[in-house]
């Protein structure tokens, strides 16, 4: 089987974009293309692709430059469909794009069986591509600073990825309307101009999308029919991104979704999206609400942490998560809503949410891991846990200062960690969790002022506790 070896082929290089103002004034922007060694992230080595902005003017893009890195990893490509190719050459090896002429010496070819490179080209567009059908290999459109448009290049099926990165003057990716199926990622990185991704049209991929660090980005448009991915889905520092409207058919996200430091977003939903088969994660600056009315399953976790301007979060059809759940540094979020949620395999963290008031895991009777409660000060109760029958690891409760006793734990069964409360100003009685009967390892009830020694130690006295017991610093 061939494997196209790009650690062979000398690409450790720079290309300077000489255009004026494309990374600031008087600054250019620069690419790298260095080899990657083979590891986690590349099996059998590869490139990385980087690009950041020439701030010192050495013309050489320096560590402390890199804004945006991309790995292409090297390995054998993808057989080539022959139909595709009928009525041309086929070409085979690594193909490099860089003038007019090299353009012209692909006018009649339908394939290649192997690599793409449009690389610190001259081109403004594609043109005399249009009869290039197939690459089975991987197509790198990176670092073209005379780059316009996609038009004129003709392809129809790329067998791994697809990488468009540092492109100061491409807009969007028309030309690509005929592009049917792309067997690995396509990656979207680093291209200051653009605007929007009209002229996809797929519906389905079998690898994922990643959209990063497009500061004019404003629109998903090319995404709409988008509605199954076999990989990751990650979206991020796209600051002048508003919406997600785009992915309202999206139902299917195979590895992991990430919406990260998008300082545009508002109101985020996705309307359609059934489940992630991996971790589904958002932390983004200025969303204020998230709506997932179809979510059914989370692959590995949900995790919802460092929004500051969230107040609500509701997946109401949510029903299992396979690792873990967590909310946390949400410093507005008031209500979070997960009423279906039976199961958690592993951790449920909710901390630092200093304005959560309601709740709403009514369904769930088992934890796997872990149940860390902290610094949810406004909290009034646990009444949100009200099914909650075992958790397999410990139960933590720190600085709840309005949690006034255990309410909603009076079901709760067995705990197979430790049990800690601490810090809890108000919590005055022990009394509700009347059902558990037995604590795993140790039990630790300190510095809760209002809550009696006495109510302390008679709670210990007839839960079975598998280590230690530590009362200390509670009310008279």
């Amino acid at each position: 089987m061939r494997k196209w070896s790009w650690l062979a082929m000398g690409l450790g290089v720079a290309v300077g974009m000489g255009v004026a103002g494309c990374g600031g004034r008087g600054q250019n922007q620069l690419v790298r293309v260095d080899p990657e060694a083979a590891g986690l992230r590349c099996v059998a080595g590869g490139v990385a692709i980087k690009t950041g902005i020439d701030k010192n003017r050495n013309h050489i893009l320096d560590p402390s430059e890199i804004d945006a890195t991309s790995v292409v990893c090297s390995g054998a490509p993808a057989s080539l469909d022959v139909s595709l190719c009928a009525g041309g050459k086929v070409r085979t090896g690594l193909v490099n794009v860089v003038t007019p002429a090299d353009v012209a010496t692909l006018a009649d070819t339908s394939c290649i069986d192997g690599n793409l490179l449009v690389v610190g080209a001259t081109l403004t567009d594609l043109g005399g591509l249009e009869g290039l059908r197939q690459v089975s290999g991987d197509v790198v459109v990176t670092g073209n600073p005379d780059l316009m448009t996609l038009r004129g290049l003709g392809v129809v099926k790329v067998g791994r990825g697809l990488l468009v990165q540092g492109n100061p003057q491409l807009e969007d990716l028309d030309g690509l309307a005929e592009l049917g199926d792309v067997g690995g990622r396509i990656q979207l990185i680093d291209n200051a101009g653009m605007t929007s991704l009209h002229g996809l049209t797929l519906s389905r991929l079998s690898g994922g999308i990643r959209v990063v660090g497009n500061g004019e980005l404003a629109s998903l448009d090319g995404l709409q029919r988008m509605e199954e991915l076999g990989g990751d889905l990650e979206i991020a520092n796209n600051d002048k991104l508003t919406g997600l409207a785009e992915l309202a058919a999206l139902r299917t996200v195979g590895r992991s979704l990430f919406i990260d430091a998008n300082d545009g977003l508002g109101a985020l939903s996705l309307p359609a999206l059934e489940r992630t088969g991996g971790l589904l994660r958002i932390s983004t600056s200025s969303v204020t609400t998230v709506d997932l009315p179809r979510l059914t399953s989370v692959g590995e976790e949900l995790r919802l942490a460092d929004n500051p301007r969230l107040t609500q979060a509701r997946a109401a059809e949510l029903s299992s998560i396979g690792l873990r759940l967590e909310a946390s540094s949400n410093h507005l979020l008031s209500a979070l809503h997960l009423p279906a949620l039976v199961y958690v395999a592993d951790k449920v963290y909710i901390a630092i949410n200093p304005a959560l008031v309601e709740l709403d895991v009514t369904a769930l009777r088992t934890i796997g891991g872990d149940l860390y409660m902290s610094s949810n000060s406004a909290l009034p109760n646990l009444r949100g846990f009200a099914a909650l029958r075992t958790i397999g690891g410990s139960l933590t409760m720190n600085a709840s200062d309005a949690v006034s006793d255990l309410s909603g734990l009076e079901r709760l069964e067995s705990v197979a960690g430790m049990m800690f409360l601490r810090w809890n100003k108000s919590l005055a009685s022990l009394d509700q969790a009347a059902a558990l009967t037995s604590i795993g390892t140790s039990l630790s009830i300190m510095d809760n002022p209002a809550l009696p020694t006495a109510s302390a130690q008679a709670f210990a006295s007839r839960v079975n506790i598998g280590g230690t017991t530590t009362i200390s610093g509670n009310g008279p």
